[in-house]
Order: structure tokens, then sequence, then C-alpha cells
């Protein structure tokens, strides 16, 4: 029963390190984002970060001026998973 609980403990810790690397925000910032799924909409389905760009990232939120549109679950391997707050569901994004 310990052993259990020992690599559960450790199971956790090892994916918490993985989300806490992959979602830094220089990293979901440097692409273009577009969506790949049906659902999980944020926008037009296009998310750019910058200058010239309404979205802003602040880990894990992303805003368009002062509206929250979604929180990001995972971002790995150049693709990101979002939670949509416009339609409340789960949406599939890769960088263009």
């Amino acid at each position: 029963m310990k052993k259990r609980k020992y690599y559960l403990l450790c199971t956790i810790f090892c994916l918490l390190l993985i989300y806490a690397y992959h979602i830094r925000g220089a990293y979901v910032t440097q692409y273009k984002w577009k969506q790949t799924s049906g659902s999980g909409l944020i926008g037009g389905g296009v998310i750019c970060f910058g200058n010239n760009s309404s979205y802003t990232y602040q880990w894990p939120i992303i805003k368009r001026g002062e509206e929250y549109c979604g929180i990001v679950l995972l971002c790995f391997d150049k693709r990101m998973m979002v939670f949509s707050l416009q339609d409340k569901s789960v949406g599939y994004y890769i960088y263009i």
C-alpha cells in the first residue's frame, strides 16, 4: 500500500513539473495559434499575442482587452489545450 502511494505522489509531482514548464508565458506568446477542433472557440479561431493584437496571456489566463477569454490547460510540443470561457468547452490549438 505504501508503494502505491509513493508512486502516485511521484507521478503527480512529475505531472505538475511538466505542467509548470510547458505553460510558460514566453513559450505561449511566441506563436500564433489556430484552432483545430470544433469546440472551445476563442475569438475567430486564431489567437495572436503581441503589440498589434488585442489578446494578452497572463499565466494561465488569455484575455482580450479586459475580458477573460480562456484558460490554458496544457501546452506541449507546439499544441495547446484551452478551456474557452465563451462557450464553456475545451478547444485544441496548434501553432502556425
